[in-house]
């Protein structure tokens, strides 16, 4: 048993994910929560992040025919809603980082990629 206040050791465990299914994400929204708080200081409880998909109009048949039926219908396009998250501010900032890492991870394997196919 640990003092309180003592640090224990964590692992943690992302296996799980493993048996999720692979959606792709390609829209994203945001707004702040509900304030929340007691006083009159109402903070955002959090930021809510709205991931979805979003598919481009599908014409099967005469292209400029359907086309143009799309635009009489309003040109909507529905958004597949894929994850509603509500997250801390300080969550959205790891959240922040953790993309630029991986975005420069993606920028360094394509230049990478680039310069074996260059023969740079």
């Amino acid at each position: 048993m640990s003092e309180q206040g003592e640090e224990v050791p964590v692992r943690v465990d992302w296996s799980p994910i493993q048996e999720m299914d692979l959606a792709l994400a390609n829209t994203f929204v945001t707004q702040l929560g509900l304030p929340g708080g007691i006083g009159p200081r109402k903070l955002p409880d959090g930021i809510l992040l709205y991931v979805g998909r979003l598919d481009p109009p599908f014409f099967l048949d005469d292209a400029e025919a359907a086309k143009v039926r799309f635009i009489e219908s309003g040109s909507v396009l529905p958004v597949r809603p894929l994850a509603k998250l509500l997250i801390s501010r300080e969550r959205a900032i790891e959240l922040m980082q953790v993309l630029e890492s991986a975005v420069t991870q993606y920028d360094n394997a394509v230049s990478m990629s680039v310069e074996a196919v260059d023969g740079r």
